[in-house]
């Protein structure tokens, strides 16, 4: 099961923390946002952009904005993962 240690930033200070409707609830504390795997958050930022919403973003639980590069360490872990379980 995928962590689930990603957040939506909505905009500059403020975290997705739940919808109702078309009402976005926000937090500007990070502990008190909805904490999802990136799947998930990257699939609720690109609607919520579509929406109206340009500067939504997905953080991580720091509230940095992720990049590619943050998943380069994750990537090697899961390849090393994938030998050991084959046998390579």
């Amino acid at each position: 099961m995928a962590e689930k240690k990603f957040l939506i930033r909505i905009s500059p200070g403020q975290f997705f923390v739940d919808l109702d409707g078309t009402e976005i609830s926000v937090s500007s504390i990070l502990s008190r946002a909805a904490h999802f795997d990136y799947t998930k958050a990257d699939q609720m930022s690109q609607r919520f952009r579509r929406r109206g919403s340009p500067n939504v973003v997905v953080v991580d639980h720091f509230g940095v904005p992720v990049r590619a590069e943050n998943f380069a360490d994750e990537r090697a872990a899961a390849d090393e993962r994938a030998k050991r379980f084959w046998g390579d």
